[in-house]
């Protein structure tokens, strides 16, 4: 996995960190813990048809903003 770059979403104290990065093709999702109730690839565009977590759907417009800057 290539690193490109972190969307921090703020909440005082305590943050969301999303990393976007690439990976090789076939490298499959592993380590779950007990925040991870589906871990799986999903085009970036069919996000928003997923059962997302509110603050993760709430901040996803500013998300996808970085993704399609990254994909031109």
């Amino acid at each position: 996995v290539k690193p490109l770059t972190t969307f921090s979403d703020l909440h005082g104290n305590w943050r969301y960190d999303t990393v976007l990065a690439t990976a090789e093709i076939g490298l499959e999702p592993h380590n779950l813990n007990d925040e991870s109730h589906d871990v799986r690839w999903v085009h970036w565009q069919e996000v928003t048809q997923l059962d997302l977590h509110p603050s993760f759907a709430k901040t996803w417009p500013q998300i996808e903003t970085l993704v399609i800057q990254l994909v031109n």
